[in-house]
């Protein structure tokens, strides 16, 4: 508001200054004079202040005409004269107006058209460089500052030859003065970015000159031709390296099927192809600034092997084949093969094949990896199985320990022997399964171990029935047993053979409603293929649910059981028939399974080499430590965490005349054994505060007194520990007293009578 009263408050006060001036001076001038001296303040006001203003101040100059003529009594209409005066002088103002008034509007108008025109010099798509005889830039449009990467404050000022790649001039002002008529060029240049690249550009000059003609400096307008140049040198590329493609590769570069690239001696990649640039990561634009080299890709640790084979290439045209790597450029490493060969029509020149190997790297590690998860995954798996074996065999060990025992007393009435030796090979039988599911992975991968021997088949199969004969009769089903064949002699393993009966056995048994039929019969057939002896051929065949077309083919398979309903109705982990075929491929044999469907019943079939019959043999009684001279009264640290085990085992060997010590712990043995001297120890190998291996490391190792390490563990690795301990033998748990005894008078027979403690 002040910056607008003060020309207010100026033009008024010329106004009266000029009244006052013309009051002063009326005595002395005449009228054409004031008329004068008012017109300059009218003026004054009418430039400055504008039309309304100058309007004011005409007015108001003609009142003070008027009164200044009535104060020297003259009328304008006696003296027509100051009429006259006062209209020129009216008419004057309003001239004065008018031309004050057009040049303000012409003022506007140029003000508007600069504004135009620089706002289409900043919007054009072309930039605008300006700058004076000494090559400074005075002034540069937002495009151009755009184009070469720089904010406009940074151009001005600057040397406009300073942008220029080296090798590129460009004409000054007075160079083109000088030109008859032509007062422009035009001029392909090149420029270079803040970032250091590079820019084609058009540049079109002008020369700019003053008012008096003089040249002021120059007007670039820069066209950018990046692009049109790029396509161009793309173009004459794809030409060199269509002739080459010619000559040597056909359309395998067109191909992008694997990496080709052409390159000379120095290193520099002359051409390549899109598969070969996707897989170091340049650009083609940096193949085309030079930036894509052999040496700058290749690891240190791969240079002598590169110059390995560009010593080949030189020397025989080729290289052999070789892996090596690449730096990419974002820095990350690719695997690589890479062939090379020599192009006998371009000397100095070579050709090379890239392909890349990321994805077979890739899967080798995923590869190796997955096998070492799968690795991990089976030992922990055989640490749980061995585990559960562990804690299953547990139990079973005392049962197993009074049967046998019991078996052994001649008073023993012969009704109870008969549940008793059911019992017993119940429990060895559950026993043998536990080693099963413990054997599982070798038995899936045929590397099931078995313990050969010359076996009576009929009398196995006898000895599965009988197991199962409770279920049979419990089931009312009826049994049907015709064992024809005339030679059922086996060269296998008693205990897996006997298992691969009772599983088809038991099967049948579990599969067959109620009042249902079982029917078991062998016989013998022709040999095997390239084989001698006759076959053993043993069918159990039931009435029961049958077996659908779609499952049969996959009855063997581990964990197979059919569909949903059977089994929730039947249970069981399907196991048994997978184990049964592996048993009996693993004896040389063969399993089968038929059935018409469902309801239909099923008929399983196993066949078997025979061997010949053997003579029977007098089997010479098992020592026992309570018979004959070989009886012998031992001193025996039995360590034992399970009390069952403890309580049973430490009875049945008092009852055999042993002086027997216990403990159910490790410290708690060494503390007896600080107090007594024994002939043998007996220990479990998982005590609660140690283990049997560390007891019998700290005893001696063996070299006191012999041992015999009792396990619910018993692989080979077990089995290896246990002897490195010191022990003398390892026993599996449940362990059959019958064993253990024959054990105890093979590992101490060897200490006279006479060193037995005492």
């Amino acid at each position: 508001m002040q910056e607008a009263a003060r020309p207010f408050s100026l033009q008024q006060a010329s106004v009266f200054i000029a009244v006052l001036i013309v009051s002063v001076l009326s005595p002395f001038v005449d009228a054409q004079v004031r008329l004068c001296v008012l017109l300059l303040a009218v003026t004054f006001n009418t430039w400055y202040g504008g039309l309304r203003q100058g309007t004011m101040a005409a007015v108001f100059s003609a009142i003070v005409i008027l009164a200044n003529s009535l104060a020297m009594r003259h009328s304008i209409l006696i003296e027509p004269m100051h009429g006259v005066r006062l209209i020129v002088f009216l008419l004057s103002c309003y001239l004065l107006n008018r031309f004050a008034m057009s040049h303000r509007l012409a003022e506007a108008f140029r003000s508007r058209n600069e504004e135009w025109n620089q706002k289409l010099v900043e919007t054009a798509r072309e930039g605008f460089w300006v700058f004076d005889n000494d090559w400074r830039t005075t002034y540069v449009n937002n495009r151009l500052a755009e184009m070469l990467g720089y904010a406009k404050r940074e151009l001005l000022g600057e040397d406009f030859r300073e942008f220029l790649v080296d090798g590129f001039r460009i004409r000054s002002a007075q160079d083109l003065t000088r030109r008859d008529h032509e007062h422009s060029d035009q001029q392909d240049l090149r420029f270079r970015r803040s970032d250091g690249s590079r820019l084609w550009a058009t540049v079109t000059t002008s020369p700019m000159t003053n008012d008096r003609g003089a040249v002021v400096g120059l007007l670039a307008v820069v066209e950018d031709v990046t692009e049109r140049k790029r396509a161009e040198r793309d173009l004459d590329k794809a030409l060199r390296a269509l002739q080459i493609s010619e000559a040597r590769h056909g359309r395998l570069v067109e191909s992008n099927i694997i990496g080709i690239i052409t390159a000379d001696l120095s290193g520099d990649v002359l051409e390549a192809n899109d598969a070969f640039l996707r897989m170091v990561g340049y650009s083609r634009e940096d193949l085309n600034l030079g930036q894509v080299r052999w040496s700058d890709m290749t690891p240190p640790e791969f240079m002598e092997l590169d110059q390995q084979a560009t010593n080949e290439l030189w020397a025989t045209g080729a290289s052999v084949p070789y892996e090596k790597q690449f730096i990419r450029k974002d820095g990350e490493r690719v695997p690589v093969l890479i062939g090379a060969a020599a192009l006998e029509r371009y000397p100095k020149t070579w050709i090379g094949f890239a392909l890349d190997l990321t994805e077979r790297k890739r899967s080798e590690a995923a590869l190796q990896e997955a096998k070492e998860a799968a690795e991990s995954a089976s030992r922990a798996k055989d640490q749980f199985l061995a585990m559960l074996s562990h804690e299953l065999r547990t139990p079973l060990t005392p049962v197993l320990l009074m049967a046998t025992a019991m078996l052994e007393e001649p008073d023993t009435p012969a009704e109870i022997r008969t549940m008793l030796e059911l019992t017993r090979r119940n429990v060895q039988l559950e026993a043998r399964l536990i080693d099963d599911l413990l054997d599982i992975t070798r038995i899936s991968r045929g590397k099931l171990d078995l313990n050969r021997e010359h076996v009576n088949a009929h009398a196995l199969i006898q000895q599965a029935l009988e197991i199962c004969r409770d279920d049979i009769r419990a089931n009312e089903l009826q049994l049907s047993l015709e064992l024809a064949a005339g030679e059922y002699h086996i060269d296998g393993d008693p205990a897996r053979l006997q298992q691969v009966f009772w599983n088809l056995i038991k099967n049948a048994v579990k599969f067959t409603p109620r009042g249902g039929s079982l029917s078991i019969r062998s016989f013998h057939a022709d040999p095997f293929p390239n084989a001698t002896a006759a076959r053993f051929v043993v069918e159990v065949s039931d009435t029961g649910i049958g077996i659908e077309p779609h499952t049969l083919p996959k009855i063997f398979d581990a964990f197979e059981q059919g569909d949903s309903t059977t089994r929730r109705r039947f249970g069981g982990l399907g196991l048994g028939l997978a184990i049964s075929r592996s048993v009996v491929t693993a004896h040389g044999g063969r399993l089968s399974a038929f059935s018409a469907g469902k309801d239909q019943g099923a008929s399983f079939t196993l066949e078997l080499a025979t061997v010949p019959a053997l003579a029977p043999v007098a089997q010479a009684p098992t020592p026992s430590l309570r018979t004959g001279s070989t009886h012998r009264s031992l001193k025996i640290l039995l360590v034992e965490d399970n009390k069952e085990t403890l309580r049973y085992l430490s009875w049945i060997l008092a009852q055999h005349q042993h002086k027997v010590y216990t403990a159910d712990c490790m410290w708690g043995a060494l503390e007896v054994a600080q107090e007594d001297t024994f002939d043998l120890v007996i220990s479990d190998i998982e005590l609660p505060d140690g283990s049997g291996l560390e007891l019998m490391q700290r005893l001696g190792g063996g070299l006191e007194f012999p041992g015999i390490a009792l396990s619910g563990f018993g692989s080979d690795d077990d089995v290896q520990m246990s002897k490195a301990a010191g022990f003398s033998e390892h026993l599996t748990k449940p362990v059959d007293f019958l064993k253990l005894e024959e054990t105890i008078y093979n590992v101490t027979s060897a200490i006279p009578h006479n060193e037995l403690a005492r």
